[in-house]
């Protein structure tokens, strides 16, 4: 049985036919490198530290945890707040940061002279807690 869902991780079910299976497990083993280059040629997707990254930078004012959980995919507030805690760290080396790093984050044009960058978060009514960048 594990044999089986193996080849099927490896093959998509519309294109695998008795004529396009491998026959040997050497086979198997060069397929699944020639997969693996295409998936590491492939531009990489943003991680949820770039997403927060990003969505600060594009926002004018304030944002809630929700308000900036809804805007990166982070349902759970306590993962948010656990990566917040690791881009807060990356704001006080922001002057050491790469131009490509400022740029996958959307940060090249709006801090050209800039070697610091601060997250700031304060507690709002009803404990709502709410970040930005200054």
């Amino acid at each position: 049985m594990a044999a089986k869902n193996k080849e099927a991780t490896l093959f998509p079910l519309s294109s695998l036919s008795a004529s396009s299976a491998p026959s040997s497990p050497t086979q198997t083993v060069l397929l699944h490198e020639a997969q693996s280059r295409d998936v590491e040629e492939r531009e990489p997707e943003d991680t949820i530290r770039v997403r927060i990254w990003k969505a600060l930078a594009t926002a004018d004012k304030e944002i809630s945890l929700k308000q900036l959980g809804s805007m990166v995919g982070e349902r759970h507030l306590g993962d948010l707040k656990s990566h917040l805690v690791h881009v807060e760290k990356q704001a006080k080396t922001f002057g050491n940061k790469s131009k490509e790093w400022k740029e996958r984050r959307g940060f090249l044009e709006l801090t050209r002279n800039r070697k610091q960058v601060k997250l700031k978060k304060r507690r709002g009514d009803k404990g709502i807690v709410y970040v930005w960048l200054e």
